[in-house]
């Protein structure tokens, strides 16, 4: 497969794919990359390997407890990076600019949430993170079949 290019038109289904592909990085910084990897946006092949691994990595790693705040600076930084990169790929700059708009706020709101969570119902936050988990997939592969819609 040659190299990801973005969309040469900003349509309104772009732009929704950018939002969903940074809000589902926001919760999970590789998530929108795995979803883009299953439709076939990126990579082929064994190069559809990485984004998917990276994926399992991050499920993983997320549910130690000495993994940091997805709102410290390193991690903002990726998970910005992220949304923006996967905006981009599908909706161009305008893609880029939603995409790490997206990122940032979810980023935010899923830690608050997931605290919340955590302290209201007394669940244990790694229950509580596969639960996230299944939202930010949910929302990834949205997205992806969103920015295969808009072409």
């Amino acid at each position: 497969m040659a190299a990801a290019m973005p969309h040469s038109r900003t349509t309104p289904p772009a732009l929704r794919a950018a939002a969903l592909l940074g809000a589902a990085g926001g919760l999970r910084t590789a998530m929108p990359w795995g979803a883009l990897a299953v439709r076939g946006r990126v990579g082929g092949g064994l190069r559809r390997f990485v984004p998917l691994t990276a994926v399992a990595g991050e499920l993983a790693i997320d549910k130690l407890p000495q993994t940091p705040s997805r709102t410290s600076p390193p991690g903002l930084a990726c998970r910005l990076a992220s949304g923006a990169t996967a905006g981009w790929l599908v909706a161009g700059a305008p893609g880029a600019a939603i995409g790490s708009a997206a990122a940032g706020l979810s980023a935010f709101a899923g830690e608050r949430t997931r605290a919340a969570l955590g302290r209201r119902t007394g669940l244990p936050d790694p229950l509580i993170a596969a639960v996230e988990d299944l939202v930010a997939i949910g929302v990834a592969l949205a997205a992806a079949r969103q920015a295969a819609d808009a072409g």
